[in-house]
């Protein structure tokens, strides 16, 4: 297995092949709030050939939740925006594979959800496959440390990696009750969470060796800790993570 620590940068801006640490994103309280962070539901979908991506089905508007909407593509195509539920959505992290094989992005909506619907991302161009799973949580006051990383490591390049079958990186979180979050993408192979993590969705697009995919994952973290963002594939792959804490 493959195991990366991470240390917690200044946020920098992404461009389409490259990631950025970050301490935090978004409103960020000075500690746990006291309530519980909760995932509420994850809808996926996936296209072929295209330059969009959306969910299968309407994702429920609910005033006061977070809304954190995973893309991923096969080849590495950036996302160029995403739009629904009335929300004003932003990128919080971007990661190519190792050998540029495939991308994911992370992206949170914000706002007052003005009606349940689907959720598209629009993409810089027509991927081969492309995924989508946007993942809905109350109790979450704000985003905390993030991480991204690939075969070469955290934040690692688009080129020179060595495909493998697993992953860990260290996240730290911050607060009483947090939750770490991971998406990855592993193209045509399935993916198995780490040690206590529960898995939230896992969506593929396409055969043949074109295929995109994203794998969400998410545990609880009682206490502030350094733990493992970690899993597994059903082989070696060209992959890529994000992880991210979601602070009560």
């Amino acid at each position: 297995m493959i195991k990366f620590e991470v240390t917690p940068v200044a946020q920098s801006g992404a461009s389409p092949g490259t990631a950025v640490q970050s301490a935090a994103v978004g409103p960020v309280a000075a500690a746990g709030g006291g309530g519980t962070v909760t995932h509420q539901e994850t809808i996926s979908g996936g296209s072929s050939g295209v330059t969009t991506v959306a969910t299968a089905s309407n994702v429920t508007a609910v005033s006061g939740q977070r809304y954190l909407a995973a893309i991923a593509t096969k080849p590495n195509v950036a996302v160029s925006a995403v739009a629904g539920l009335g929300l004003s959505w932003s990128l919080i992290k971007a990661q190519c594979a190792g050998r540029g094989q495939a991308r994911v992005e992370l992206w949170q909506g914000q706002g007052t959800p003005t009606g349940s619907g689907v959720v598209t991302a629009t993409l810089a161009g027509s991927a081969t496959n492309a995924v989508i799973a946007v993942s809905r949580y109350s109790g979450v006051a704000a985003l905390g440390n993030l991480l991204s990383g690939n075969t070469l490591g955290a934040n690692g390049a688009c080129s020179g990696g060595t495909d493998s079958a697993s992953y860990t990186f260290n996240l730290t979180t911050t607060v009483n009750g947090a939750v770490a979050f991971g998406a990855a993408t592993m193209r045509g192979k399935t993916h198995t969470p780490g040690a206590g993590y529960s898995e939230r969705a896992e969506r593929l697009q396409g055969t043949s060796g074109s295929e995109a995919s994203v794998a969400i994952e998410d545990k609880t973290v009682a206490s502030p800790a350094t733990t493992a963002l970690n899993g597994s594939f059903s082989g070696a792959v060209d992959w890529a993570v994000i992880g991210v804490e979601l602070r009560p």
